[in-house]
């Protein structure tokens, strides 16, 4: 199912499968960090999927391959990347639906895509939506994002 969603590429490089897919970036890799506002509309999004679990996984080249299916929770997501290696290393969520997919890349930047009928419910379900998403990004991204894979990513996301 990971095939189905991601390409295997870095985040600057495409890190979807389907190119076509939308994409915003979220200023975090914890969902512990994550705004309440905009957690709350991506686990209603998952829920409009029918995903009632999300596989969570690190980086297929990475040292420790470890995957967990669990609930789109963010207690039970928490744990998990309190627990194994996905806290120290670029991780993926997604779910059965294959229509949408988390990167949560280590250098504190989470990138969310999916078919037009997910994001739109993402998106419609956070308070100022895309453009709220958008500045939260760049107040965040000024002093924690390298340049290059800042450069890289904005126009993957059409933020350029």
């Amino acid at each position: 199912m990971y095939d189905r969603v991601f390409s295997g590429r870095y985040l600057d490089r495409g890190c979807f499968r389907d190119e076509d897919w939308a994409q915003v970036l979220l200023p975090t890799h914890r969902f512990a960090s994550m705004d309440p506002a905009v957690f709350t509309a991506l686990q209603q999004a998952v829920d409009a999927a029918e995903d009632g679990n999300a596989v969570v996984m690190t980086e297929v080249e990475g040292p420790f391959e470890e995957s967990v299916s669990l609930g789109f929770d963010r207690c039970q997501l928490d744990k998990a990347w309190g627990e194994g290696a996905f806290d120290a290393l670029d991780s993926v969520v997604y779910g059965a639906s294959a229509s949408w997919g988390l990167f949560v890349a280590y250098d504190d930047v989470t990138c969310v895509g999916g078919t037009g009928a997910f994001m739109r419910q993402f998106l419609d379900g956070v308070p100022g939506g895309r453009e709220k998403l958008k500045k939260d990004f760049f107040d965040h991204a000024e002093w924690c994002v390298d340049p290059l894979v800042k450069e890289g990513i904005l126009g993957r996301v059409g933020w350029a």
